[in-house]
């Protein structure tokens, strides 16, 4: 750090802090204690000149001098400026009798080898080059003990002093004022990058270029100044500058920075650039209440453009003066003679070289400035992309699932469901946990199930067989399980399923029969499934030894206003049929009825396991069927409604009077003889409604136990009844 440490550029960093900022500052800024304290006193050199005024005594020669006010040839006549490295003088050239500027090193600075090796180079730079607008050092030299350089006195204020006395006045400035005021500005701007551009050719970077270091000559124009930090790239050309050097308002991003940026001639086209900036708007473009805050402006942020701040301000004009202030060096014009050229193609009217940067290069440069507000951007915005994704997924999801809502009494109880196969039909697992009822917005994948609602208190259930093809919340499920049959008074509502708690021991003898649960072989047939499964493992249960009959469905239509079955507002409703099987009844209401009941329908396997036996008999009578006489069937049966309903009260037999085709004792009575029954089971692909058993109008010669028919699940037929079935819990 000690090879690179800028002595000077550190104290007018200092120099601009507050005093309780300083020790902070100089602890990371110098590399040692001793550099720290020359440091110090440099400031505290400052501060007492400041209060005191001139005395050259004090300020530029040591005691006991035989004449303070005599430098060699030079006789000091008055101070006319200061700065952090020395006093600035009005003198005369005794030998050559011409006034000079004569700078003299401060008395704090003889001391240290660096400061007055940066005087000296300050004089060389200087004298190195030759242009109209850059003030002339005429003789660096000593008496002994003072350092000092005579340069051309100009006669004329600092640029600084210029634009206070523009800004006192710009208020209620006309147009025409302003114009002539923004013209003059572009002149002063492009005779300084004309002095620059000389300087550059020599290979010298003035790293200082501000307000206060260009004098306004009352004769000659513009002159720039104080190359006290200026850089010969030819002197050390192998180490990149990379010391904060310069004035805060006024150093490039690249000076400003505190990582090691290479600083080149690209840096005084910015500085110079924010000089144009200041004297067209009278502002700074960068501010801030201290040091760092305004380096940080600097390095990251653009100020307003000028127009913004003064319509007034042509728009060539702003786009050379933007350009000049790009943040990367690769943006600002090339060579300070760019930036000269096209401030006089301004002046004579003609096009400039610059551009604006488009769309695309706006957006570009503002994503490298802004990093870590565009890595907290895009952070949250693919935080929201996935959060909405996921949204719309989800609510795809949901959408494309059948939706159910579950209540219940008024005592606690809990639901579960059971999927259903949709290739073999069979229930695929036991039943999985819903949770407390009620139950809101369950989702669940097209298919059929079997819901189950137990009451806590009792172990009381009830049973759904939910058939689940309609998708989203507008095609919503209720379910609602009463605390008894005698609750459900009214029809159920559009996609409303009721049910009634009903527990296995409040089961009449005689009512239904429990089927042991084990294996089953029951392969099944049909035209479209010419054998449908083979063995079937099944739970216990229990399944109504009969048909439901017309005095039954009766009184759950009494009881509920359900409407009745066809045949009975078609033919009325007859005494002497009420113990028949039902017929003219949907899938719908047979499930509605042993809901009612508390039960449900039973499933085609458990249908066929009742009726075939373990071994999967053909027949009610065992595996083979007795001499019987053929049937002839009339063939109205299958376009006559009339004829089917004669034909049904002439054929069929009471549910409680035995069959001769009951055949093993044990079994359900009537499944060969009456009519074909509904099962639970639905095929989803085709919606239609398995059905088993032989009906009185089949040849008893073409049918077995093992045949299946299908009907569509809405449609009601006078041919098929059904009769009910009910779990029996697990433990």
């Amino acid at each position: 750090m000690a090879q690179n440490w800028d002595e000077k550029a550190v104290f007018l960093a200092a120099l601009g802090l507050a005093a309780k900022d300083r020790d902070a500052f100089l602890l990371g800024a110098c590399p040692d204690e001793p550099a720290r304290q020359r440091i110090r006193l440099l400031l505290d050199h400052h501060e007492k000149n400041a209060t005191t005024g001139f005395n050259p005594e004090a300020d530029s020669a040591p005691i006991g001098l035989a004449d303070p006010n005599q430098i060699d040839e030079f006789r000091l006549i008055h101070k006319i400026g200061e700065g952090g490295m020395g006093v600035v003088y009005l003198a005369e050239d005794t030998i050559l009798a011409r006034r000079v500027a004569l700078k003299i090193i401060g008395s704090h600075l003889l001391g240290s080898e660096q400061g007055v090796a940066r005087f000296r180079d300050e004089a060389r730079a200087a004298a190195l080059l030759n242009h109209p607008a850059i003030v002339p050092v005429f003789k660096y030299g000593s008496d002994g003990t003072r350092h000092y350089i005579a340069s051309e006195f100009v006669d004329g204020p600092t640029l600084s002093t210029v634009l206070e006395e523009e800004r006192s006045r710009r208020q209620g400035m006309t147009r025409t004022d302003a114009l002539s005021w923004f013209k003059r500005c572009v002149e002063i701007a492009a005779t300084i990058a004309d002095a620059l551009d000389a300087s550059h050719r020599m290979n010298i970077i003035h790293r200082d270029v501000k307000p206060s270091n260009i004098l306004v000559d009352r004769h000659r124009g513009p002159r720039l100044t104080d190359f006290g930090v200026a850089k010969n790239l030819t002197v050390s050309p192998e180490r990149p500058v990379t010391n904060i050097v310069g004035s805060c308002h006024y150093m490039s991003p690249e000076q400003a920075s505190i990582s090691a940026a290479s600083v080149d001639q690209r840096s005084d086209i910015f500085s110079l650039g924010v000089v144009l900036y200041e004297m067209l708007t009278l502002q700074k473009p960068f501010v801030g209440a201290d040091l760092s805050q305004v380096l940080r402006a600097v390095i990251e942020h653009n100020p307003p453009t000028v127009r913004s701040l003064d319509p007034r301000i042509p728009r060539d004009l702003q786009v050379i003066c933007h350009k000049a202030i790009e943040k990367h060096p690769r943006d600002r014009y090339q060579s300070i003679a760019h930036l000269a050229a096209d401030l006089r193609c301004f002046m004579a009217g003609d096009p400039i070289l610059a551009r604006p940067p488009d769309l695309t290069q706006r957006i570009l440069r503002w994503l490298k400035r802004h990093k870590k507000a565009v890595v907290l951007i895009c952070i949250a915005v693919l935080a929201f992309a996935t959060l909405w994704m996921r949204h719309r997924l989800k609510l795809q999801h949901d959408l494309a699932m059948a939706w159910v809502s579950i209540s219940a009494g008024s005592a606690p109880c809990k639901a579960y469901f059971q999927p259903h196969s949709l290739t073999t039909l069979e229930p695929l697992s036991d039943y999985t946990a819903i949770g407390p009822t009620p139950v809101q917005n369950l989702k669940l994948k097209a298919g059929q199930y079997r819901i189950l609602v137990v009451r806590d208190s009792d172990r009381a259930f009830c049973e759904f067989n939910l058939v689940a093809l309609e998708a989203g919340p507008d095609h919503l499920a209720f379910i609602r399980a009463f605390d008894s049959a005698n609750e459900i008074k009214s029809p159920a509502e559009r996609n409303e399923l009721r049910g009634a708690f009903r527990h296995t021991r409040d089961i009449a003898q005689g009512e239904m029969i429990r089927i042991e649960g084990g294996d089953f072989e029951l392969r099944t047939s049909n035209s479209q499934h010419p054998v449908l499964l083979g063995a079937v493992r099944l739970d216990s249960f229990l399944i109504d030894v009969t048909e439901v009959s017309n005095r039954d469905y009766r009184a759950f239509v009494d009881a509920t206003g359900h409407p009745p079955p066809y045949s009975w507002t078609a033919f009325g409703y007859s005494p002497e049929l009420e113990d028949r099987p039902v017929v003219w009844v949907s899938l719908a209401d047979a499930e509605a009825y042993a809901r009612w009941r508390g039960k449900r329908l039973p499933t085609l396997w458990e249908w066929q396991a009742a009726a075939r036996g373990p071994k999967g008999d053909l027949y009610p009578t065992g595996a083979q069927l007795p001499d019987v006489p053929a049937q002839t069937l009339n063939q109205n049966l299958f376009g006559d409604q009339l004829a089917i309903f004669q034909s049904y009260a002439e054929h069929t037999m009471s549910t409680g009077v035995p069959s001769a085709w009951d055949g093993v004792s044990g079994r359900l009575r009537h499944t060969f003889s009456n009519v074909c029954e509904f099962t639970g089971t639905v095929d989803l692909a085709n919606r239609d409604v398995y059905l088993t058993g032989r009906g009185w109008y089949e040849d008893p010669r073409t049918r077995t136990l093992a045949n299946v028919l299908t009907t569509p699940l809405k449609q009601p037929t006078p041919r098929f009844g059904f009769r009910c079935a009910k779990s029996i819990l697990k433990n």
